[in-house]
């Protein structure tokens, strides 16, 4: 059995390449999940279609903002390191809200860990992975 501090780091190696990847890569990598997950759940994948079609829209490119003095900023999405979300219920909508966060935090730029003891679930996270042929951990 793996323990936590391995999986956290596992997860943290993961990010380090995964924050880097560009915006358009990542999108396409989570698009992947999502039309395989169309074929076992077709509302997770809507939601997860609905999330990187927003992030598309907010995060495909920096914002420029002019500074009062003429400096020049930018706004951009930049992930921040390992987002942990727990499934506790059995319920759709959980199930619902762990798919969006899920997605949201990896198209920020975040590594993921998913905690949750609903097999179900769980498999059909695992199946749309696998069947994209990412390497995930």
């Amino acid at each position: 059995m793996v323990n936590n501090a391995t999986i956290f780091s596992d997860v943290l190696n993961a990010w380090e390449s995964w924050n880097v990847t560009d915006f358009a890569e990542q999108r396409e990598c989570l698009l992947s999940v999502q039309r395989n997950m169309a074929e076992l759940n077709a509302t997770l994948a809507s939601v997860m279609a609905f999330h990187v079609q927003q992030a598309n829209i907010l995060l495909a490119n920096p914002h420029v903002m002019p500074g009062p003095t003429g400096e020049t900023n930018e706004l951009y999405a930049a992930g921040r390191g390992v987002a942990l979300v727990v499934l506790e219920s059995e319920e759709a909508q959980a199930k619902i809200a762990a798919v969006a966060q899920i997605t949201a935090a990896l198209i920020a730029g975040n590594g993921v860990i998913v905690c949750s003891g609903n097999e179900k679930f769980n498999q059909i996270l695992i199946s749309a992975v696998e069947r994209s042929q990412l390497l995930l951990t």
